[in-house]
């Protein structure tokens, strides 16, 4: 699939929203959804004072594909990010997109939390860190999608990037069968190439691994340029991934 945006940098994206068996049923209740939200924006307002930096985001996309699987059944997505910079490499944000998970009934809306720290190793090499939560609305009975991810990024120059991301409780339904609460890992490699002050031309290859609980492990890979300007920027990518994705 091709997807084009109209701006944001946004936090690294999770692994794709995970069934939930109606055995959970038993389990400790997740924050709703909007008391989530109110949390959030009183967290972003409270450091106000001491934040550096507050950032919005908007953007559109035509497709909203994570990890070379659309979440939007390959239709346009509305994205919105609201994030802090909270001083000395922290950060804190909200982010929020429209999607179409399932064909028909299903998750139609995304909400995400996330906390990350930055910080120089020396002048070229950076190491950061993201917990990152995701709720979901619209959610068919039975199941509960929401899940949460750590992530880990070495970085270098800004320029490349390795990183690799885990989930202790991810759990999916395909066509190959069904996992629960698993843990699911994923290793990435990205490149970004300058090509002059606003233009760059991207690339990434990343690994998913869900061994665990289902015996599923593809490659996916990503390509594209990008486009950064003061108020806004422009991004064409062309996505893929192994064809067992296509039974997911």
């Amino acid at each position: 699939p091709m997807t084009t945006a109209a701006v944001p940098h946004a936090p690294p994206a999770p692994c794709p929203p995970r069934p939930r068996s109606p055995s959970a049923a038993g389990r400790p209740r997740r924050l709703p959804l909007r008391s989530l939200v109110l949390l959030v924006l009183l967290a972003l307002a409270a450091p106000a004072a001491l934040a550096q930096q507050v950032q919005a985001h908007l953007s559109v996309s035509s497709d909203y594909v994570v990890r070379g699987v659309s979440r939007s059944q390959g239709d346009p997505t509305l994205q919105a990010q609201l994030g802090a910079d909270l001083g000395s490499g922290w950060a804190l944000g909200l982010s929020a997109a429209t999607m179409n998970l399932n064909p028909g009934r299903g998750p139609n809306r995304e909400l995400g939390v996330y906390l990350s720290r930055a910080t120089s190793l020396d002048r070229d090499w950076t190491l950061g860190g993201t917990v990152v939560t995701y709720r979901y609305a619209a959610q068919i009975p039975g199941l509960d999608y929401d899940y949460s991810e750590a992530r880990v990024e070495l970085s270098w120059r800004e320029r490349l990037q390795l990183g690799i991301a885990v989930s202790p409780d991810y759990s999916i339904g395909t066509r190959l069968g069904v996992a629960r609460d698993s843990t699911s890992l994923d290793y990435t490699l990205t490149l970004l190439l300058p090509l002059s002050e606003p233009v760059a031309l991207s690339a990434g290859v990343g690994r998913f691994d869900l061994s665990d609980g289902l015996g599923l492990r593809f490659w996916y890979w990503s390509a594209g340029a990008v486009y950064t300007g003061r108020r806004f920027s422009l991004a064409l990518t062309f996505t893929g991934a192994e064809p067992v994705t296509r039974a997911m």
